[in-house]
């Protein structure tokens, strides 16, 4: 039965394209001939440019996948932790205008009450992780007392912050498991710190900004582990060689089989020349340390943690370890310096007016992250001294000042201390001076 020429030409094109061989042209061919060689250049995925940077994710699921990862990808949660206990583990205090000392001691025992602190570092492990921190104003109900400023931290990664239309923030907006809104606090009842300041408003997330070395780590963590594990097994080579050097029958393949399935170390092995076992796997997974070193060092990249906190660094010098830390310090330092502003606006200026004072009148101060600082502030201070002895370039107000050191209560009554006390206001005392200088309390006890 003799073939179309329309479906002759369809299957010459077919065979043209696919170069099929020239059985396939006699069965529709009344003769045979060679197929047609053609090249073809094929690319099994397209090219796409470099799309990384293109979109920005801040909605719902993101934060979900961010707080997932928090919980769930353990160096992501030190990362978070390193920032939070750098920033207020070395205390904080509330500064005052002179002659308001007594204002900033019921602002300080007022945060002690309601527990200020525990609430603010929630807020800043949730804002490094969230790019911000959401605590709700509440007030207490207590009928003896007038109602008193609370602190209610609330889960940030299910809040959105909502802006108008000049781009000033006016609620945070919290959403529950399903989508739907389930609270609009106004900013006039919420706290919101953002510990890494943006120009959107609404901060920077650490997890965020180092995402891909997180999860890198990740997946060579468990393919390292994986490999590791399945390389910790004995693996056996065997090799059977039939008469005359030729193929070992079915039957002596299967015999060999059988007798290399239970294998461990404490078995012997007895075979002809025609046998041969190696073991494999011996030698384990190579160079499996130097892929989790190298995710490490990517997140200690983009996070700025220093390579020692992970156990890293290997063969640096103590300098240059030395150099790290101290800039993981400023780095510190400068996240204080943007939280200081936020929390005076939002809940030491309101606690300030409960308590009869004016906005401004005390300001919430970290205390210095860094105490090789202090350390340094204490020698150039000795160093100060020495330049004169007889003659002091600074006094002992001047360095309480400049280490940030209260004046020690003195006791009442005693007139000596009492003058000690005013600072040399009035006429010049050389006594006086030389007390001031020696240490007031051993000159007194010397006397």
């Amino acid at each position: 039965m003799g073939v179309s020429s329309e479906r002759q030409g369809i299957l010459q094109t077919i065979r043209s394209r696919l170069g099929f061989s020239s059985i396939i042209d006699r069965r529709y061919d009344t003769q045979s001939r060679p197929r047609d060689p053609i090249t073809l250049t094929v690319s099994t995925r397209e090219s796409k440019p470099f799309q990384q940077y293109t979109e920005v994710k801040r909605d719902l699921a993101w934060r979900q996948e961010l707080y997932n990862l928090r919980q769930r990808n353990g160096v992501a949660a030190n990362i978070i932790d390193a920032y939070e206990h750098g920033i207020w583990t070395n205390g904080w205090k509330i500064e005052a205008s002179e002659g308001m000392e007594d204002l900033a001691e019921r602002v300080t025992e007022r945060l002690q009450k309601i527990r200020a602190e525990s609430a603010l570092r929630t807020m800043t492990n949730d804002g490094l992780a969230f790019e911000y921190g959401v605590a709700e104003k509440a007030y207490s109900q207590d009928i003896f007392t007038d109602p008193r400023l609370l602190l209610v931290p609330r889960s940030s990664h299910k809040f959105i912050l909502i802006t108008n239309r000049q781009g000033t923030l006016v609620a945070a907006r919290q959403f529950g498991d399903d989508g739907k809104v389930r609270a609009e606090l106004p900013v006039e009842k919420a706290v919101i710190l953002c510990p890494l300041g943006a120009s959107e408003g609404s901060g920077r997330s650490l997890l965020a900004q180092a995402y891909e070395p997180l999860i890198w780590w990740d997946k060579v963590s468990r393919s390292s582990a994986d490999s590791i594990y399945r390389h910790g097994y004995p693996v056996w080579d065997v090799q059977v060689a039939g008469p005359d050097g030729k193929l070992a029958p079915l039957d002596v393949m299967t015999g060999a089989e059988q007798v290399t399935v239970d294998l461990n170390p404490n078995s012997e092995l007895i075979t002809n020349a025609m046998s041969k076992i190696a073991e494999l796997n011996s030698g384990g997974v190579p160079l499996v340390d130097k892929y989790g070193q190298w995710a490490l060092q990517q997140i200690c990249a983009t996070t700025a943690i220093p390579a020692e906190y992970f156990g890293l660094g290997g063969g640096e010098t103590g300098l240059l370890a030395e150099f790290k830390l101290r800039i993981f310090y400023d780095r510190i330092t400068s996240i204080q310096h943007n939280l200081e502003p936020q929390i005076d606006d939002q809940l030491i200026d309101p606690i300030v007016l409960e308590e009869g004072g004016a906005p401004g009148d005390c300001h919430f101060v970290f205390n210095n992250p860094n105490p090789e600082n202090d350390l340094k502030k204490a020698q150039f201070c000795q160093l100060l001294l020495q330049i004169n002895p007889l003659d002091p370039v600074v006094d002992t107000p001047w360095i309480r000042d400049y280490m940030g050191i209260k004046q020690p209560e003195l006791e009442q009554g005693d007139p000596f201390l009492d003058l000690f006390k005013q600072d040399g206001q009035g006429e010049a005392d050389p006594f006086l001076d030389m007390f001031k200088r020696q240490g007031g309390e051993q000159v007194a006890k010397s006397g």
